[in-house]
């Protein structure tokens, strides 16, 4: 088995800005992720250079190998050994119980679009929403979310 360090002597990234094959190895061998990563879009590209890294959203449910199953990091330098996923569940409890599919607090925004958008679903509170019709007149409903909040899909 090969054990290789991402990090030069110094601390920097050893990884290329530019994208490259990442295979991880169980101590038998036995390949848990083989993944090759690029530094332009559909990846994040605030994971290009600027100090956030790339992370896996929802791992369970989510292919490593697709650009759309990860997301950069909540914090500059990334988030090693602590997730900074916010599970839906706990927003819900946070917020007393909020039901998902009702607008508590009648800004016209289900509570499941303020868990994504990070807004308290029991105070009016005006989002970045968008609904627009498109060349192809399919209805687009657009919206910033929030880093974290990832377990809509």
């Amino acid at each position: 088995m090969l054990n290789r360090s991402f990090l030069e002597d110094d601390g920097s990234n050893k990884l290329s800005n530019a994208g490259e094959r990442i295979v991880l190895q169980d101590s038998v061998n036995t390949i848990i992720s083989d993944v090759s990563y690029n530094d332009g879009r559909p990846w994040p590209v605030s994971a290009d250079g600027d100090g956030y890294s790339l992370t896996l959203m929802m791992p369970s449910i989510n292919d490593p190998t697709e650009a759309r199953s990860w997301r950069s990091s909540l914090d500059f330098g990334g988030s090693p050994g602590f997730s900074d996923f916010v599970p839906l569940q706990s927003w819900v409890e946070s917020y007393g119980g909020v039901e998902l599919l009702k607008d508590a607090d009648g800004d016209g925004r289900l509570s499941i679009l303020e868990y994504l958008e990070n807004t308290n679903p029991l105070k009016k509170d005006y989002s970045s929403k968008e609904i627009k019709l498109t060349e192809e007149g399919e209805l687009r409903l657009e919206i910033k979310q929030a880093i974290g909040h990832d377990q809509v899909y």
